[in-house]
């Protein structure tokens, strides 16, 4: 068989692969069909992972399994944007009858907080692409160029630290992607107050990870 034909089957193969979908290669001889089974294979490979973090996938992809549970901290890219700069973030394992985690970016919180979290923003008042470290339990709106400066979102990196009642605990037990009852919600504040409804309660949004990955993002001096 000419070699552009093998390629074409070859693609299709992969396509159909990726969609879960057989495709007949009737026709073929032996050598052949080893050489387009080879090709599937390598494609469908589970994915390495990149400095500690697991690329991107669909829930029901076949790799999303046995990668997302590999991860040690969960990745959220909260949306902020126009006059809010802060946030609250909360997890819960019975549907927040207690609080597991509980971050305030713009103050040390009393009840239930993480001691080491990882907040990550840009400012679009100094240089935009830029990925600045929030200086912890300091709100955001204070460490920016100015009144003006916007941030579109921030990239949240928990610890497996929690502090209830003055004491440090180790949250590794229940935050894992393997925990089906773990939740997470947050709300957004403007420095002045929560974003609210119309009848002034609060709106909180359900949130998943993007990711969980084996390190924490630290920026390069």
């Amino acid at each position: 068989m000419k070699t552009p034909l093998l390629a074409l089957l070859g693609c299709l193969a992969l396509v159909g692969a990726a969609f879960g979908q057989t495709v007949p290669l009737g026709g073929l001889d032996g050598a052949d069909r080893a050489k387009i089974g080879s090709l599937v294979s390598e494609a469908t490979a589970p994915l390495a992972h990149t400095n500690g973090a697991y690329p991107l996938m669909s829930v029901g992809s076949a790799n999303y399994a046995s990668n997302v549970v590999a991860g040690t901290y969960p990745v959220f890219i909260l949306e902020l944007g126009d006059n809010w700069t802060d946030f609250e973030l909360k997890a819960s394992t019975n549907a927040f009858t207690e609080i597991q985690y509980f971050y305030v970016s713009s103050l040390t919180n009393a009840t239930c907080d993480d001691p080491d979290p990882r907040v990550y923003f840009t400012d679009s008042g100094n240089d935009p692409r830029a990925w600045r470290k929030q200086t912890a339990h300091q709100s955001i709106l204070s460490q920016l160029t100015d009144t003006n400066s916007i941030v579109r979102q921030v990239v949240v990196y928990p610890s497996l630290l929690t502090v209830k009642a003055g004491a440090t605990n180790s949250s590794s037990a229940w935050m894992t992607a393997t925990n089906s009852h773990l939740i997470w919600s947050y709300v957004r504040f403007d420095g002045v107050d929560y974003e609210k409804d119309p009848s002034g309660r609060q709106i909180w949004t359900p949130i998943v990870p993007v990711q969980w990955g084996q390190q924490r993002t630290t920026l390069s001096p």
